[in-house]
């Protein structure tokens, strides 16, 4: 009976061994997974969908202005500069991408983040306003839409402000795309966390 009594203590002890190996192998396994799983800014904003984000002319230009962060605060490569662009294309309406060639495009955009980078200056903040300022009009046939957005940027030590006034236009699939944009005179104030 002793005899037996060790065979199943040596046994249990090996079972437990053999558990404890898997148990920390697979940990180290996930823990490397995990790991792997974090994300960079630019890495979440080339993941989106852009059919989610341009469902109102509000979530487009808080898109866009995530786009325009991650090329003006972060450091992105030139790979990265590249796939912002393209994302930054889809969100344009098709009368602006034929205005400005993709070449012409891609060549201007690389150089100012360049030159950013080069005078130090970043954007680090923005503002979009609320939806219930948004200004829809409807003309030919086709409905618009007016949002403004504040941008904040730095050189050094110095901050400045620029607003704009992005024109959106509808498209025959009801996402609402990029038309064009100007400087607004008026500083947007609304949080640019708001929800829709």
């Amino acid at each position: 009976m002793k005899k037996y009594k060790n065979i199943i203590i040596i046994c249990v002890l090996a079972a437990l061994a053999i558990w404890y190996y898997f148990y920390l192998s697979n940990r180290t396994a996930m823990d490397s997974a995990n790991k792997n799983v974090t994300t960079t800014e630019i890495e979440d904003t080339l993941a989106k969908n852009i059919d989610n984000v341009t469902n109102t002319p509000r979530a487009a230009i808080k898109f866009y202005s995530i786009i325009l962060q991650c090329l003006y605060n972060e450091d992105p490569t030139e790979e990265e500069i590249t796939a912002l662009g393209e994302k930054a294309r889809e969100i344009m309406d098709e009368e602006l991408i034929n205005n400005n060639p993709e070449e012409t495009y891609f060549d201007a955009l690389s150089t100012e983040v360049k030159e950013y980078l080069q005078d130090n200056r970043k954007m680090i903040g923005y503002v979009v306003e609320s939806s219930d300022k948004v200004e829809y009009y409807t003309e030919n046939g086709k409905e618009y839409a007016i949002v403004n957005a504040s941008y904040t940027l730095r050189k050094t030590n110095d901050f400045t402000k620029t607003n704009e006034a992005y024109i959106l236009r509808k498209d025959e699939e009801g996402y609402w795309k990029i038309l064009g944009w100007r400087i607004a005179a008026d500083e947007v104030t609304d949080d640019q966390n708001n929800d829709e």
